[in-house]
C-alpha cells in the first residue's frame, strides 16, 4: 500500500485515493486480465515482446540497462529539434507564442484562430492540449464535450532546485518518494548529481538536488499558485532536505518554479469519461483527435506513443481525399497520363 501510495504521488501528485488505477496503470490492469497477475504479466511483457528489440536504440539501452534519459541540454533539446524540424518542412507553418483562441471542429468550416490572426481553414484538428484548455476554445456548440474536458482536474506543482558545494553525500540512487503521512505537501526528492553528473558545475565540486512540492496538497499549504509566496515553499523544501537526507548546508543556489496545473488528475472513473468523449466525437462525426496528457497517460512514453496511434490513421484518409490514386500501379498511372 505505502509502495503505491508514493508511486502515485510521484507520478501525479495526487492522493492516490482518489485515483483510478485503469487509469493511472492501464497496463497494470491488461496485465492481470491476460495473465493472471501482474507480477506474471510483467514477466510476459519481458519474454514476449520481441518488436521493441527491433529498435537498435532500444536494443542499446536494454543491453546497457537505461533506466532514464537526457540530452546534452537538457530535455528542451529535444522539442526544439522537432520544432526546427518543422520549420524546414516546406508543407508546414509553424505558429510561435500564439495561444489559441478559439477551434471549431464542424465540417465544413474546421478552424483554428490563434491569438491576433484569422481562422486558419483545415480538414482535421489534432489537438495536443490540456483538456481545461481546449475545453474553453471549442465553439459553443461543442459544449457537452467542453463540459466534459472541463471535468477532468490539473494538480499544481512547485519544483524547487536546489545546488550544494562540498557537501558530503554520495548516495547512488534516483532519489526517493514520500508518503502523505510523512509530509503530504513534499512528494519527492529526486538526487540529481547521481542520475546525471555531467551536468554538475565544471567549475567546483557540487550536488544538485530537485524537490516536487504541492500537487493536490498546493491550496492547502501555499494558498493560490499566483500569490503564493516562494520563500515558504523554499523553507519547506530545505526542511525536508534536512529531516531526509541530514544536509543542514545553505544550498549556494536554489531556485523555485511554480508549475501551474502541470499534471493531469486521473480520478476513479476516467477512462469512462474519456470514452464517452470519443463517443460524443465519432457520434457527431467532429473533425477532431485528442492526444497529450489529459487522456491516455501522461508519462512523455504514453504521449508519444498515443499520438501515433491517434494521427496514424489520418494519413490514410488524408491520402485518398488528395491522392484518391496514390495506390494505383506505375504502369497504370503512366497509362493514364498518356491518355491524358
Amino acid at each position: 500500500k505505502q509502495w503505491y501510495q508514493r508511486r502515485v504521488r510521484g507520478i501525479s501528485a495526487a492522493d492516490s485515493r482518489t485515483l483510478g488505477i485503469s487509469g493511472m496503470f492501464p497496463q497494470l490492469v491488461r496485465m492481470e486480465q491476460l495473465s493472471g497477475g501482474v507480477i506474471r504479466g510483467m514477466y510476459h511483457s519481458e519474454t514476449q515482446n520481441p518488436e521493441m528489440l527491433e529498435n537498435a536504440f532500444a536494443r542499446k539501452a536494454k543491453y546497457e540497462g537505461w533506466r532514464m534519459l537526457n540530452f546534452k541540454h537538457g530535455m528542451e533539446q529535444f522539442p526544439r529539434a522537432l520544432l526546427n524540424m518543422l520549420r524546414d518542412a516546406h508543407n508546414v507553418d509553424v505558429y510561435e507564442n500564439s495561444p489559441v483562441q478559439e477551434i471549431s471542429v464542424r465540417n465544413p468550416g474546421v478552424s483554428v484562430t490563434v491569438e491576433g490572426g484569422r481562422p486558419r481553414h483545415c480538414d482535421h484538428v489534432v489537438s495536443a492540449l490540456p483538456a481545461h484548455v481546449l475545453a474553453t476554445c471549442l465553439k459553443t456548440e461543442e459544449s457537452t464535450l467542453s463540459s466534459h474536458l472541463a471535468q477532468i482536474m490539473f494538480t499544481d506543482v512547485a519544483l524547487v532546485s536546489l545546488e550544494y558545494r562540498d557537501i558530503d553525500f554520495d548516495l547512488e540512487a534516483f532519489g526517493c518518494l514520500l508518503p502523505s503521512y510523512e509530509n503530504p505537501a513534499v512528494l519527492g526528492i529526486i538526487f540529481d548529481s547521481a542520475i546525471f553528473p555531467e551536468f554538475n558545475s565544471p567549475h567546483y565540486p557540487s550536488h544538485r538536488l530537485s524537490l516536487m512540492v504541492g500537487g493536490e496538497w498546493f491550496a492547502e499549504h501555499f494558498g493560490d499558485t499566483e500569490h503564493c509566496d516562494k520563500s515558504l515553499i523554499e523553507k519547506m523544501a530545505l526542511g525536508a532536505v534536512q529531516q531526509y537526507l541530514g544536509i543542514s548546508a545553505t544550498p549556494s543556489q536554489c531556485h523555485v518554479d511554480i508549475l501551474e496545473k502541470c499534471i493531469p488528475h486521473y480520478t476513479v472513473g476516467h477512462r469512462n469519461k474519456v470514452k464517452h468523449m470519443l463517443r460524443i466525437i465519432t457520434e457527431e462525426k467532429l473533425r477532431l483527435s485528442l492526444i497529450g496528457a489529459s487522456f491516455f497517460g501522461a508519462g512523455i512514453p504514453d504521449c508519444i506513443c498515443n499520438a501515433i496511434d491517434h494521427t496514424e490513421p489520418l494519413h490514410a484518409i488524408m491520402n485518398d481525399r488528395y491522392f484518391p490514386n496514390a495506390g494505383l500501379e506505375g504502369e497504370e498511372e503512366e497509362e493514364d497520363v498518356l491518355r491524358g
